[in-house]
């Protein structure tokens, strides 16, 4: 039994390495399939493949970082759910995924 809006099949790989000048890379990519809005696997919920990539930088007590979320700013279905028309046709309502996302921060150690 299939459970609505969630996916059968997830991937997820990543990496990390360790460069030159205190720098450090991040990788991520997941991809999901086989979820569908509706009981009877009529209205299928659409998704590609998600990079996100992370650069961190260690400065004396603290660590930059920025973050690259949906790198290829990929266009994805997060969620939805199906309702009954006036004629009691199936539709589905979807919430598309996030877009491109960048943020910068600074974490800082205070111990």
């Amino acid at each position: 039994v299939q459970t609505c809006a969630l996916p059968i099949y997830q991937l997820m790989l990543g990496a990390s390495a360790a460069l030159p000048g205190l720098l450090q890379l991040s990788a991520s990519g997941r991809r999901a399939w086989g979820a569908f809005l509706d009981d009877d696997n009529r209205l299928p919920i659409e998704s590609g493949v998600l990079i996100d990539l992370r650069v961190r930088r260690s400065i004396g007590r603290g660590v930059l970082f920025v973050d690259v979320l949906n790198l290829a700013n990929e266009r994805y279905d997060e969620f939805g759910y199906a309702l009954a028309d006036f004629r009691g046709n199936q539709v589905g309502f979807i919430y598309p995924g996030q877009p491109r996302v960048v943020r910068a921060g600074l974490t800082l150690d205070l111990r």
